[in-house]
C-alpha cells in the first residue's frame, strides 16, 4: 500500500506535508474498502489500493504538467497540493453508507463524512492535522463537485463544477485554495478512472457472475409473490455487471507525447477474445464510445470551467480524447458511431450556441473592443514566441500582487511590431469623428506609441508620468498642458487594474474630457473592482492574456523574490505595476 509515495502529485509534497497524508492514509484507507457489495448491486471499486491509487496516477500522468504544476512560486502550492490528495482519499468516502438511491448524492455523503471527522477532536482529521475551518470548507467544496448530485436536491446551476462553492478559499500560511481548478482535476481524473486497472482480484467480479447467474436461475422458477420479489432484488446484478464488463475493454490510460490528447487505449486482446465468445464489433464499440463519450464530456467540461486562465492551462493542457485500437474493423465501427452521435447533437450544439451567445454579450461588457483581430493574433504569437510573458511576483499598486507580467518594452522593439500598432491605432481614431483633440502619452512605452500617433495625425502630444515613477524622473519638470476645449485620447502599454489612468485623469481633472483610451494589452482578471467607467471608452490591440490578481496582504507568492522594477511600492519591495 506504500507504493501511494512514489507517485510525484503526492512526492512532491514536502515532508510535513507527506506525513500528515500518511497519518490520513492509515486511518482512513480500510474504511474505502469496507463495502462494495449491497442485497443486489455491487457497484465498481472505489476503494484506495485501486481506485485512490489510480487517480493519483492519472493525476501526476495525464493531467499535470509536471515541468510547472510543482514549480515554486508559479505551480501549485503546498497547501493545495495536500487539500488535492485529500480530496482523492475522501472524495468517495460516502459510498460506505449509501443504501439504494443514495448512491446518488454520495459526494454529499462524504463531505458530512468529512464534518463529522472534523468536529469530533478525537478523531485523526482533527488532532492528527494542522487544517483550519477554511481549508475543510475547501476540501468538502471539492468532493462535493466531483460527481453530479442526482437526487433533484441541487440545481443544474449550481451542481459539480458550477457550485458556488468553489471559489478561493484562505489556507493556513497565507497562500489560497483555488478549489475550482482543484476540483476540475479530481472531476477529470475519477471519470477517466475506466480501465481494467480498477479491476483489482477479480473476487467482486466474480461474485457478481454468480448473483447473475442466481438472478436467471430464480426468474425461470419463479411462480409465488415471494419468489418474484426476490428475482426483483437480484435484478440489479444485471446493470452492475455491464459496469464491471466495460473496464476490460480499456487496458490503460495514457497522454499522447504531443501533450494533449487523452488516449484511451483498447485491450485488443481481449476484444480478440470476445468476438471468439460471439460478441461483435458493433456492441463493443457501442460500449467503447459510450465511455469516450463521458470523458470527452468531463474534459470539456473542467477545460470550460475549470481550466480558465493561461496559469491553469499551463498546468493542465490536454485538449482531447481519442480511442486507440489496431482493430482496424473495431476503430471502424467506433468512427462510424461517433459520427452518428455528432449527427444526434444538433439540438444540443443549438442550446450551446445559446448558451455561447449569453457568454460572448457577458464578456463584451466586461473587455474592451478589439480594433483589429488579426493584429491581435501577431501580437498574441509574438509574445509566446520570444517568451516575453515573465513569470514571478509583481506588486501592480498598493493593493494587488500579479504572478506574471508582459514586458511590453520588448514588444514594442520590433518596428514592424511597432508600426502595426500604430497604424491599428490610427486607423481606428481616423474612423471616428473628433472636434478638437490630443494625443496623450501614459508612461514610458505610452509616450512612445502616443508620439509616433500625434506625429501621424499631426495633432498636439503630451504625456503623463505615472505617480510611482516620479521618483525617478526627480529632475524633470513635467507638466500637462491642455487646451481647454480639447477632447483627450490616453494612450498606453497595459490596463490591468485602471489605477495609473485614474489617478493621472483625477490628478489633472480630465474625467469629462475622455474621449478614448487605446492600450496594446487589456488584461483581464476576476476582479470585478477592477473594472472602470472607462471601460467602454477603451479600444485594445490585444485582449488574450487573462492575468491572475492577488490582493498584496494575502497574495500567495514570495514577495522576497520580487523580480519587477518599481521599488517604490511596499517599504522597498521591487514591483512593476501595469495600469
Amino acid at each position: 500500500m506504500c507504493e501511494y509515495k512514489s507517485i510525484p502529485c503526492i512526492k512532491k509534497m514536502g515532508k510535513g506535508y507527506q506525513d500528515i497524508f500518511d497519518e490520513m492514509v492509515k486511518a482512513y484507507a480500510e474504511k474505502l474498502s469496507s463495502r462494495i457489495i449491497l442485497s443486489n448491486s455491487a457497484f465498481t471499486l472505489h476503494d484506495f489500493d485501486h481506485h485512490c491509487f489510480n487517480i493519483y496516477k492519472i493525476i501526476s500522468y495525464v493531467l499535470f504538467n509536471e515541468e510547472l504544476v510543482y514549480k515554486e512560486d508559479y505551480g501549485l502550492s503546498q497547501r493545495e497540493l495536500l487539500i488535492l490528495n485529500l480530496a482523492v482519499l475522501f472524495h468517495d468516502i460516502g459510498m460506505s453508507e449509501v443504501l439504494g438511491v443514495a448512491r446518488e448524492n454520495h459526494s454529499v455523503k462524504s463531505a458530512e463524512f468529512i464534518q463529522r471527522e472534523y468536529d469530533d477532536a478525537n478523531r485523526p482529521l482533527r488532532n492528527k492535522t494542522d487544517l483550519t475551518i477554511s481549508e475543510i470548507k475547501a476540501l468538502k467544496a471539492i468532493v462535493v463537485a466531483h460527481s453530479n448530485i442526482k437526487d433533484g436536491s441541487v440545481s443544474a446551476q449550481e451542481n459539480g463544477l458550477y457550485s458556488h462553492h468553489l471559489k478561493d478559499y484562505s489556507a493556513k500560511n497565507g497562500t489560497k485554495i483555488r478549489t475550482k481548478f482543484l476540483a476540475g482535476v479530481l472531476r477529470l481524473a475519477d471519470e477517466l478512472d475506466v480501465s481494467s486497472e480498477r479491476l483489482g482480484t477479480g473476487e467482486i467480479e466474480q461474485q457478481i457472475e454468480e448473483g447473475e447467474r442466481k438472478f436467471e436461475r430464480l426468474k425461470k422458477e419463479a411462480v409465488t409473490e415471494g419468489q418474484k420479489r426476490e428475482v426483483r432484488e437480484w435484478e440489479g446484478y444485471i446493470e452492475s455487471h455491464k459496469h464491471w464488463k466495460k473496464l476490460h475493454l480499456i487496458s490503460n490510460v495514457q497522454r499522447n507525447e504531443d501533450g494533449e490528447t487523452i488516449e484511451l487505449c483498447v485491450d485488443d486482446e481481449y476484444i480478440e477474445r470476445s468476438l471468439d465468445e460471439g460478441n461483435t464489433e458493433k456492441s463493443l464499440s457501442r460500449d467503447l464510445v459510450e465511455i469516450y463519450l463521458e470523458v470527452e464530456k468531463k474534459l470539456q467540461e473542467a477545460i470550460k470551467l475549470a481550466f480558465v486562465g493561461k496559469t491553469f492551462r499551463t498546468y493542465v493542457y490536454v485538449k482531447k480524447v481519442e480511442l486507440i485500437t489496431q482493430n482496424k474493423t473495431l476503430d471502424k465501427e467506433i468512427q462510424d458511431k461517433l459520427s452518428v452521435c455528432s449527427l444526434t447533437k444538433d439540438k444540443k450544439e443549438i442550446d450551446q450556441v445559446v448558451e455561447q451567445k449569453v457568454i460572448e454579450e457577458s464578456l463584451k461588457k466586461s473587455v474592451p473592443r478589439v480594433i483589429n483581430p488579426e493584429l491581435e493574433k501577431i501580437i498574441f504569437d509574438e509574445v509566446n514566441k520570444r517568451n516575453l510573458i515573465k513569470f514571478g511576483h509583481y506588486l501592480l499598486n498598493e493593493k494587488y500582487c500579479a504572478r506574471d507580467w508582459i514586458d511590453t518594452q520588448e514588444v514594442v522593439e520590433t518596428k514592424v511590431i511597432l508600426n502595426k500598432v500604430v497604424e491599428a491605432i490610427v486607423k481606428d481614431i481616423n474612423s471616428k469623428e473628433h472636434k478638437k483633440y490630443i494625443i496623450v502619452g501614459v508612461d514610458l512605452v505610452g509616450a512612445l506609441l502616443a508620439s509616433r500617433v500625434a506625429f501621424s495625425l499631426q495633432s498636439p502630444l503630451s504625456y503623463i508620468v505615472p505617480e510611482k515613477d516620479e521618483n525617478n524622473n526627480a529632475n524633470q519638470e513635467i507638466e500637462l498642458n491642455i487646451e481647454e476645449d480639447a477632447e483627450i485620447i490616453l494612450v498606453t502599454d497595459a490596463i490591468v487594474t485602471y489605477d495609473t489612468i485614474h489617478k493621472a485623469i483625477s490628478k489633472y481633472g480630465l474625467a469629462n474630457r475622455i474621449d478614448s483610451i487605446y492600450t496594446i494589452f487589456f488584461r483581464q482578471s476576476d476582479k470585478v473592482e477592477c473594472k472602470s467607467v472607462y471601460l467602454e471608452k477603451t479600444h485594445s490591440i490585444n485582449n488574450a492574456f487573462y492575468i491572475e490578481l492577488y490582493e498584496k496582504e494575502i497574495c500567495m507568492y514570495n514577495k522576497n523574490k520580487c523580480i519587477a522594477r518599481n521599488q517604490k511600492i511596499n517599504k522597498g519591495e521591487q514591483s512593476h505595476e501595469n495600469n
